[in-house]
């Protein structure tokens, strides 16, 4: 048989199934025995119906991809501003922390979770002062900024004297292969950088140390991002900070911004609320400001079980970061049991 009529595709086929239809009185099944007589055995009637069934589907997808938007996820944290208790048991924080004045310091606040995580550190009074490193000063005009301060570091150069006083570290730092151009410069940021800026906290004394990184994070993967956010994981680990907090969420979810994130980016705005029917969205990530408070309330009650590290997988993240404190105690979040995976556990 004519190799064409074999790879020419079901369009093809159709309209010659069309075509005898109407020209010559035939039926689909004719039509089709009359081809494999000729030869070509191969093909399989395909019916228009189900052809514009498909496209409808088709078409209804790509319509919901289209209209929907990061705005259609449930922003449970984002909805729940910091209330009397959380500021009277703030007070309590600074007053056993740091000898009544503990500082604390955020890097990659101008990020995503950064921003959220350094407006509601602010808010809520729970340091004397909150310091951001990084090349850009966060953009922030809220309450409390006062006791903002901003460092313009080299990451690459880190001197001894910019980590000298700190109780609290946080670690919001992050990029993207697609971003940074290259599968080495993504490693320097997410790995030499954060490594680097932890090795100098630890140096100088800050004992609580809380780190985001990754949903699936694993030093043995295969893949690029997971293998270095788990290889990240392992170093700071080492460094043996008094009490280290270690985030995994899943996609972060976060109003559209004009920066894009390639693939993520299509998947949070786009993918994932268009099928939010049919999954959770946290299921698959947590949004922003629910990592954001849940590295919050995480601080302010010292670490939740009270082990030397302590890992939060996304569903953990979601329980604390939706929790109410009532009285300075947090109440409806994740048990110490079901949230904290010790070192030891992790293995």
């Amino acid at each position: 048989p004519p190799p064409p009529l074999r790879t020419c595709g079901h369009l093809f086929i159709r309209k010659e199934f069309l075509f005898m239809k109407f020209a010559s009185g035939g039926t689909p099944k004719q039509g089709t025995n009359d081809l494999k007589e000729k030869g070509h055995s191969s093909l399989v009637w395909w019916p228009a119906s189900r052809s514009i069934a498909v496209a409808a589907v088709v078409l209804c997808v790509a319509f919901s991809i289209m209209c929907s938007s990061t705005n259609d996820v449930v922003q449970d944290a984002a909805n729940m501003p910091i209330s009397e208790d959380e500021v009277s048991a703030a007070a309590a924080f600074r007053k056993a922390n740091g000898n009544g004045n503990p500082r604390a310091f955020i890097l990659g606040a101008t990020g995503e979770t950064g921003k959220a995580l350094l407006r509601q550190l602010l808010d809520s009074g729970m340091f004397s002062e909150v310091t951001s490193f990084g090349r850009r000063e966060p953009p922030y005009d809220g309450a409390n900024k006062r006791l903002l301060k901003h460092v313009t570091v080299d990451f690459s150069n880190l001197k001894d004297e910019e980590w000298e006083g700190f109780t609290h570290g946080f670690c919001c730092l992050g990029t993207t292969r697609a971003k940074a151009g290259s599968a080495e410069a993504f490693r320097k940021v997410d790995y030499d950088y954060i490594v680097g800026a932890a090795s100098k906290a630890k140096a100088k004394g800050v004992r609580h140390f809380s780190l985001v990184s990754s949903q699936g994070a694993s030093a043995s993967s295969w893949l690029l991002y997971p293998k270095t956010k788990g290889q990240t994981e392992e170093a700071v680990k080492a460094l043996g900070f008094e009490r280290l907090s270690i985030f995994r969420p899943g996609l972060l979810f976060y109003e559209k911004r004009e920066e894009s994130r390639g693939m993520e980016g299509f998947l949070v705005h786009k993918v994932v609320p268009a099928f939010s029917w049919m999954v959770s969205p946290k299921r698959v990530g947590s949004h922003v400001e629910t990592v954001a408070r849940a590295m919050r309330l995480d601080a302010l009650r010292g670490g939740v079980g009270g082990g030397a590290c302590a890992t939060f997988e996304n569903k953990d993240v979601q329980r604390i970061g939706e929790e109410v404190v009532v009285g300075g105690e947090a109440k409806g979040g994740a048990s110490e049991e079901a949230a904290v995976q010790d070192e030891e556990t992790q293995l």
